[in-house]
């Protein structure tokens, strides 16, 4: 027990006091890599050995388990396949692989500056950034970039390396809740649940995109079987898979820390059900494993803007942004959530059976919980765990309504709504195994998620939901393409091509220059009239004055200049448009 205490003081040294001012990043951009290297080596291992004592106790039917493989595979299957691979939520998504790749290529975990897709090739552009802004930590964790980094090593640097790990990871979901709700409600209780979660819209939208949604409910399906898992057995080695867990799950999503007391919890249940304390060194250690954590919660005060706050009020969330959290923007959360998970008129990507099915699981879930608590001490181990993994999600779910960005009708938060859609689910089987429901109803329930997942297959979700690497990918290969017709002329061999912004300097690798640059040196133009000069051009839609505006205006400045192609649209119709121009002459 020394050895413990010893370890939660040095945490708190190391993670509060240690490291002054950007010390702690610093830290943390060259030992995170290696950090989380180690947690997840130690995690499989572990994992592996709890794996072997599972296969060697499996009770099912040589029947049960090729029909479980088979339904895990269609599963599988149609998750990752049902929608297109890609970067679905702009912004989030290409910075997670901008933090992957740079873990792949330097073992460092900085977010470049800059860095756009050219092809199925990244360019990182951290360098042309100025010097106090070349790199900065991401504010996500790193346990997503880490996976992604791995796919990198093995196969090379590619765009869709995240849709790759999401969809190996799809089927491990499926598998580990499987397995959890064959524990609560038999092998048909599985496979209604697992077929049930395939008629989610949501979900073959996340496996199919480059975001950390998968690997969330993944490490959660984790903690959930660990802890059922400790509590049942009640040894060092259940309890060493239980702590790296806790930590995994800290290094998923940010609200996801919260699961790291209720993994005390479970570990202070264990000891009082043992009547003794149950002690290794993965316990001891996991303290110290936390301090990461902390170092990187420094983003977070260092830059103000990390939360955008700022944005919530230019799109008119609310009427007065207090900050990221206040109670303030409960109700007006709530409403929306509400809409999201009910509303079966929307374009959103849930399913209202799904939704209804998982609003009375909890109710009855709760209400048995309530009416059971005095004998909470003699629950089985699985009903102990889930009650206490219920609890986190349901503060993880008021916090999303404390937030600013709280509303799940939006593409980059509607993901939130993934974890508690699956916990919904769970329960609702649970319930329905306690009202000794027939077998036949969880077969009945498997052709519906099935039908579900057949009729929501072509279910229009890029009318709302933006499925894009973003607006400058689509730029550069718009760009790219015009330059392809171009160099077929000699005449072109020495042209100069001009650019609002800067990154399509490093993308071409041509003869360019910002445009900006042009502005303020005319003269520099002057010099090289007499080769052929392009200009690349991008207009802003301000909805203020209803009107397009050039990012530089160089029709406004004193230039005359054709049109080539016409006016190209990007997938931000309503809000981007780009162009290919010929500068003809300056006045």
């Amino acid at each position: 027990m020394r050895y413990l205490i010893l370890s939660i003081c040095l945490a708190i040294y190391y993670g509060f006091f240690a490291f002054k001012g950007d010390g702690a990043l610093i830290v943390f951009d060259y030992l995170a890599y290696y950090w989380v290297s180690a947690i997840v080596v130690g995690f499989g291992v572990c994992g592996l050995w709890q794996c072997r004592l599972i296969l060697a106790r499996w009770e099912g039917k040589r029947w049960e388990t090729l029909w479980v493989a088979g339904a895990l595979l269609v599963a599988s299957v149609f998750c990752t396949l049902a929608e297109e691979w890609g970067m679905h939520v702009v912004m989030d998504e290409p910075m997670l692989v901008a933090t992957s790749y740079t873990m792949s290529t330097y073992g460092r975990t900085f977010l470049p500056y800059r860095g756009h897709e050219v092809g199925d090739m990244y360019v990182s552009m951290e360098l042309m950034a100025p010097k106090d802004q070349a790199n900065f930590v991401d504010k996500r964790p790193v346990l997503f970039p880490f996976l992604v980094s791995v796919a990198h090593d093995v196969r090379g640097f590619h765009f869709n390396n995240g849709s790759l790990v999401n969809a190996i990871l799809c089927p491990f979901f499926f598998l580990f809740l499987y397995l959890f709700l064959r524990g609560v409600a038999g092998p048909w209780g599985g496979l209604a649940g697992v077929f049930l979660m395939c008629g989610l819209p949501l979900l073959p939208w996340v496996v199919s995109g480059s975001g950390l949604e998968v690997v969330t409910l993944v490490v959660f399906m984790l903690l959930l079987l660990s802890a059922q898992r400790y509590l049942k057995e009640l040894n060092k080695a259940s309890l060493s898979v239980l702590c790296l867990a806790g930590v995994l799950i800290a290094q998923t999503r940010y609200e996801m820390v919260l699961f790291v007391p209720v993994c005390g919890l479970v570990i202070l249940l264990g000891w009082w059900k043992a009547k003794r304390v149950i002690l290794s060194w993965m316990l001891i250690v996991m303290p110290l494993c936390f301090v990461p954590y902390v170092w990187q919660q420094r983003v977070f005060q260092k830059e103000p803007g990390t939360f955008q706050v700022e944005d919530a009020l230019k799109k008119g969330l609310f009427e007065a942004v207090d900050g990221p959290f206040s109670l303030s923007y409960v109700w007006p959360n709530l409403k929306a959530n509400i809409g999201f998970y009910f509303n079966p008129f929307s374009n959103d990507p849930s399913n209202v059976i799904l939704s209804c099915f998982g609003l009375v699981g909890l109710v009855a879930a709760g209400i048995y919980a309530f009416k059971q608590r005095r004998h909470f001490l003699h629950w089985p181990a699985k009903f102990q765990a889930s009650f206490l993994m219920g609890l986190g999600s349901l503060a993880t779910f008021f916090l999303f309504l404390l937030y600013v960005w709280g509303a799940m009708t939006d593409a980059a938060t509607c993901r939130f709504s993934l974890l508690f859609s699956v916990v919904g689910l769970m329960a609702f089987v649970g319930v329905l195994h306690a009202w000794r429901v027939r077998k036949e109803v969880f077969q009945a329930l498997c052709v519906m998620g099935l039908v579900m997942a057949y009729l929501f297959i072509g279910k229009p979700l890029n009318y709302h939901y933006h499925r894009t690497r973003g607006f400058i990918h689509e730029a550069v290969s718009f760009m790219l393409h015009r330059l392809d017709d171009l160099q077929q002329d000699p005449k072109n061999k020495h042209a100069l091509y001009m650019s609002e912004m800067t990154q399509f300097s490093c993308c071409l690798g041509l003869n360019s220059v910002n445009n900006g640059i042009v502005l303020h040196d005319a003269h520099y133009l002057t010099n090289l009239m007499d080769e052929p000069i392009y200009v690349f051009q991008v207009a802003r839609y301000n909805r203020d004055t209803q009107t397009w505006e050039e990012y530089a205006d160089l029709e406004g400045k004193g230039y005359v200049l054709r049109l080539i192609d016409g006016i190209a649209v990007t997938v931000g119709a309503d809000t981007h448009r780009i162009r290919f121009s010929k500068l003809l002459r300056r006045f």
